[in-house]
């Protein structure tokens, strides 16, 4: 209900000055035949005037006359752009794209006469004034002066000696922040050396366009949304207001009260401090999602300076103020007299500080008188636990309508008194006894007493320091410093600081592995503590911190390519931690199937698909169409599934997903046949008086194998084909009996037998007939056997030519890295498409067909044209293979080191060539990955 209220109250503020607006352009400029219109470049409120600068180098002054607001030219630079405004007393500083000048103010067009005092050949970026110092800041340099005029400046020595450029400026209430390409930077008022700002700086690779400073704390409007920060070291806070406003990307900034208004590129946005939220400004639909390039708070109304359009005038609501009439000591007290200006005051409150942040509560010591149209305030300030020194005094004040206002007044307090000075003591601490130490301002030993639970103090030097300690308990300890006069025993003064003991470590839980597909990871974890601080993230020599307020967190995190090892380490304000580790692999390259083995015909009903895939971060490998999730064994990159078979052709499709999303997949044919194979033969006689005969026919078969018989000293000659098989049979005299078996593909098998009866004559003529016979056969295998000794001769020759090529160029083969369960077989299907050259690898590297190959063994496999050509390579005459010669490598999309990733290659692995640009070699690996690598990875 809190949230609801606070949410109508924030829709009915803004609802109060959303009615009344006032739209206005600059007048044109008449350049030769065209109009140039006046684009607004900065924008500047003072006591009664509204001062504009543009690009074309005009300066306006904006005024309210008669309830009419009316545009006067008062400045020229044609040659140059105004970049920045600043008005410090009645002096209009003007900072351009070359120079600053300025013009003395109240100004109209006719006594406008700008006097330049600065010639810097560079873009201003910021003209200021801190204290009593005057800055200058441009792209390339800072200088530093007393006052705003010619030859008062000097050059700090920051950007030259550090090599820096400077992107943007913005000054608060005693320092400037300076955004430059290596960071972010502070400088303080009194110190010409600005400190970088590195703790817990978020604001890495995210630039900086506005700035805005409110109690204590510097807001920054960036390109990445809205931040906070508190100084050196404090913290940065990120507010989430892109969540309800996608893609914020923030212009300018001005405060109103407790709401800072943001021209952002999508229109004026409003954000309330206090409870985060935020909400667009409502402008005419003309102006809607206009870059908004200047938003200011002028006199209880808001001017908007839309990106080449004009101005909008809004109406503001009344907000309130303070300011400080009178200030007087007396003893140990400090007198205060104000005034609080504005209508329906709910609350006035004062603070202090010793410095910017943070502002402490005084106390309701102050008393307040209600005038017509003001509240005079006065009190009584207790300053006895007070040091002399510089102090903040601020005053909170809020209206009825929800309006606060925090205004800020410098004050120095010294007195002789004396007072104890105190050495810096942790807010938290993660241990229970701490030593306090510090010093006395007095010329005599006073005795100084710890509570609770202290111990006695001793005396350390002349300079009057003293040291003790004190025992903590279980949370928030008040530990009190008091000095005792020697003599008469009465408390003279004290101190006292607040300390949080806490020795509890806090809890943090992540994910212990993540696999992504991209170099930003969003870690995502628990974290909880009474006292939360921050999470570091180490990855290497690389050191990530965030700030953790909340129990869960998302933070992103850089990753390189492959497996990253990441340690998490959580932190609370009292210094206690807790260590987390977690995997993350980053992988873009999509699975493969190293190789699939099943049988292409079968006569079951079920088969077992088993295979090899070659990538670790495997999730799931399913069987289509039949959903089936195989069982996986990571240890041997093996997969095994069973699935069921139809009749006829199965479309088998196996989906292979590894642990980042990607997916690959392989189709494959099973033909299921069960029905056995018919024999039929061609006419065969019954009876025989020859002693050979010979035997054909076919087999009514689709899937045809072969045909075997009962001798198995017979060769059968069979055409797939045509499905037709013949062989010589040798009869013996009587009865003979040939069993004829028919295989097909899918193991199916058909018996036949015949029976042939032959007759052998014995008299003379059968004898003279046989003989005959009998010479007619030596006579045909003596031309078989030159025919076939011809064919040997052939042969040897050509494996002579064969092997001849291959010592003529050496490069006709690669080299092959065996992995586990790979052999001779494994080895010619993949290279060779077919098992038939497991023989020829095996000659190739003389070895043993039945040689067992060793996981890690490399091996030669021959490049044959016809064969080789429907491998994983490509086999073209200009073929070249080289070897990776480092241990690890990257594949890039482009010929650019910045290009991202697509694979990695390991130390003596092959590639295949493709082309050569430069220094860069795009080539394709035995995965079929295509990419560029630099010539520094190849072995010369």
């Amino acid at each position: 209900m809190k949230d609801v209220r606070i949410l109508l109250t924030f829709i009915s503020f803004l609802s109060i000055w959303c009615i009344a607006d006032e739209y206005l352009t600059l007048p044109n400029e008449k350049l030769g035949s065209r109009d140039n219109f006046n684009v607004i470049s900065t924008i500047i409120g003072g006591d009664k005037n509204v001062w504009i600068g543009t690009e074309s180098g005009n300066i306006f002054k904006l005024h309210s006359a008669a309830n009419q607001w009316k545009t006067e030219k008062i400045a020229i630079f044609p040659n140059e752009k105004i970049s920045c405004l600043y008005l410090a007393d009645s002096v209009l500083l003007i900072g351009t794209d070359k120079s600053v000048y300025k013009v003395n103010v109240p100004v109209s067009e006719q006594s406008a006469v700008p006097e330049k005092i600065m010639d810097l050949y560079a873009q201003v970026l910021m003209i200021c004034q801190v204290k009593n110092k005057c800055f200058v800041i441009t792209r390339k340099s800072l200088f530093q002066g007393n006052e705003f005029k010619k030859n008062s400046f000097k050059q700090i020595d920051f950007t030259s000696s550090n090599k820096l450029t400077i992107h943007s400026a913005f000054s608060s209430f005693e320092r400037i922040y300076i955004e430059t390409d290596k960071g972010l930077f502070e400088l303080l008022y009194d110190s010409e050396n600005p400190v970088r700002i590195k703790k817990d700086n978020s604001l890495n690779g995210v630039q900086l366009i506005s700035g805005n400073y409110r109690n204590g704390e510097m807001w920054f409007g960036t390109s990445f949304g809205l931040f906070s920060y508190k100084g050196l070291d404090a913290l940065w806070n990120k507010y989430d207001i892109d969540n309800e406003i996608p893609d914020l990307v923030i212009l300018s900034s001005a405060w109103f009260g407790q709401y800072l208004l943001l021209g952002t590129m999508r229109g004026p946005v409003l954000f309330n401090s206090e409870n985060n939220q935020c909400i667009k400004i409502s402008v005419p639909d003309t102006l809607e999602d206009v870059p908004v390039n200047n938003i200011l708070n002028f006199k209880n109304k808001i001017v908007i300076g839309f990106s080449g359009k004009g101005l909008l005038i809004k109406e503001l609501p009344e907000i309130p103020g303070f300011y400080l009439k009178k200030l007087s000591f007396k003893n140990d007290t400090i007198m205060i007299q104000g005034v609080v200006s504005g209508t329906k005051i709910k609350s006035v409150n004062f603070f202090y500080s010793p410095n910017i942040s943070p502002l402490m509560n005084i106390g309701n010591c102050f008393k307040t008188k209600k005038g017509k149209d003001t509240t005079e305030v006065s009190g009584v300030w207790d300053i006895k636990e007070i040091t002399d020194g510089d102090y903040i005094l601020g005053a909170k004040i809020e209206n009825q309508n929800g309006i606060s206002n925090t205004t800020l007044q410098t004050l120095s307090i010294k007195q002789n008194r004396v007072e104890i000075i105190l050495d810096h003591i942790p807010e938290y601490s993660s241990v229970n006894k701490i030593t306090i130490s510090g010093i006395c301002s007095n010329s005599f030993k006073p005795i100084i007493k710890l509570y609770p639970n202290g111990s006695d103090i001793q005396y350390q030097n002349e300079r009057m320091g003293f040291k003790g300690s004190v025992v903590l308990s279980e949370g928030i300890n008040r530990v009190v410093v008091a000095m005792f006069d020697p003599i008469n025993g009465k408390k003279m003064t004290e101190v006292f600081r607040n300390i949080i003991y806490d020795n509890a470590p806090p809890n943090l839980t992540v994910e212990p592995l993540f696999i992504v597909r991209d170099s930003i990871l969003n870690l995502q974890g628990r974290y909880s503590d009474d006292n939360p601080d921050r999470l570091e993230i180490s990855y290497g020599k690389d050191v990530q911190k965030f700030n953790l307020a909340s129990a869960s967190f998302t933070v992103p995190v850089k990753i390189s390519y492959g497996k990253n090892e990441l340690k998490l380490s959580a932190f609370d304000k009292a210094g206690n931690r807790v260590d987390k580790k977690t995997t993350v692999i980053f992988d873009t390259v999509p699975p493969s199937f190293a190789y699939i083995e099943c049988p292409a015909y079968t006569h079951l009903d079920s088969v077992t698909v088993t295979g090899f895939f070659t990538e670790n971060n495997i999730e799931s490998i399913y069987i289509l169409p039949f959903s089936k999730k195989t069982d996986i064994d990571m240890t041997s990159a093996k997969f095994t599934g069973k699935i069921p078979l139809h009749e006829g052709p199965n479309a088998i499709e196996c989906v292979i997903k590894d642990m980042a999303g990607l997916t690959a997949s392989e189709k494959i044919w099973i033909t299921r046949d069960f029905t056995p194979p018919v024999i039929k033969f061609d006419s065969i006689p019954q009876y025989s008086s020859k002693s050979t005969i010979k035997i054909s026919g076919f087999v009514n078969e689709n899937n045809f194998n072969t045909v075997k018989v009962s001798d198995p000293g017979v060769l059968v000659d069979c055409n797939q084909q045509e499905k037709h098989f013949e062989f010589d049979w040798h009869l013996k005299s009587g009865k003979n009996r040939i069993i004829i078996t028919a295989f097909d593909l899918a193991g199916n098998q058909a018996n036949d037998t015949l029976q042939i009866i032959c007759n052998q004559n014995t008299d003379g003529n059968d004898t003279l007939k046989s003989y005959k016979e009998m010479q007619e056969i030596v006579n045909r295998l003596e031309q078989e056997n030159v025919i076939l000794r011809q064919r040997i001769i052939n042969c040897e020759q050509n494996n002579k030519n064969e092997v001849a090529s291959l010592n003529i160029n050496k490069n006709r083969y690669i080299i092959y890295k065996i992995n586990k369960d790979e052999t001779l077989y494994y080895l010619s299907q993949k290279f060779y498409g077919k098992i038939d050259y497991n023989r020829r690898i095996a000659e190739f590297n003389n070895l043993n067909e039945k040689d067992m190959l060793v996981p890690g063994q490399e091996i030669k496999i021959p490049i044959i044209a016809d064969d080789f050509s429907r491998s994983v390579w490509s086999d073209s005459a200009k073929i070249s293979f080289v070897k990776i010669q480092t241990q690890i490598g990257y594949i890039r999309q482009k010929p650019d080191l910045k290009a991202a990733a697509v694979g990695n290659l390991n130390k003596n692995d092959m590639v295949e060539v493709l082309e050569r640009r430069s220094n860069w070699y795009r080539i394709k690996t035995a995965q079929g990955i295509t990419g560029w690598i630099q010539n520094n990875l190849i072995e010369k």
